[in-house]
């Protein structure tokens, strides 16, 4: 009940009339090259424990290729890691709970388990079903997608993306999901290149 309450306001004021939102407040000098670490995350119905993990491998091993950060500490790096105590334990899964369900970073959780990682950023994934009996597209897989520097615990890139599916096919489930998921890491290698690196790229297209 707590998280349909969460997600209402969401499918009421943006639901089936949003486009995809990316919401990216600083530049891209200042998440270039820097380490990073993908949060495991809730799991909301249908989905499953299995598809949900499925979904933020795609995106970890994604980030694991990427040029444009530094250090990538996976999420099993983490779990084996001998200093990583219980105090580590239970701030990783207090701070993943809050921003998948609610959005919402705690600066004083992501600076503390930041440091103690040595970990300047913290990418999630959420994917969520959403029912919309009036949406053109009908029912919807959403997938919100953040990155959190750890110093300050500020959202300095979130992309909310969605996809219609049939319901009479919901086995389809799991690959628009993915597709998602590639979309994201589109976006997020999009938004982390230098900025001198974009327009280049750019300008050698138009003159192409």
């Amino acid at each position: 009940m707590g998280v349909i309450a969460l997600l209402l306001p969401a499918v009421i004021f943006g639901g089936c009339y949003f486009d995809d939102v990316i919401y990216n407040p600083v530049d891209s000098d200042r998440l270039n090259g820097r380490s990073i670490m993908v949060l495991d995350s809730v799991v909301l119905p249908p989905f499953t424990i299995a598809q949900q993990k499925r979904i933020t491998n795609r995106v970890e091993q994604g980030i694991l290729k990427s040029r444009q950060v530094g250090e990538v500490l996976t999420r099993k790096e983490f779990f084996q890691r001998k200093s990583v105590s219980l105090v580590d334990r239970e701030d990783y899964k207090r701070f993943f709970t809050r921003l998948s369900l609610v959005n919402v970073s705690n600066p004083e959780l992501a600076h503390r388990l930041g440091l103690s990682l040595g970990i300047e950023l913290f990418a999630s994934v959420l994917v969520s079903y959403i029912p919309c009996g009036v949406c053109e597209e009908g029912d919807q897989i959403w997938l919100v997608g953040q990155v959190v520097e750890t110093d300050r615990g500020q959202v300095v890139f979130r992309v909310h993306l969605r996809e219609g599916i049939d319901t009479n096919n919901m086995r389809t489930i799991t690959r628009i999901s993915l597709d998602l998921a590639d979309e994201f890491l589109e976006e997020f290698e999009a938004v982390f290149q230098h900025k001198w690196h974009r327009e280049r790229f750019s300008n050698l297209k138009k003159q192409g």
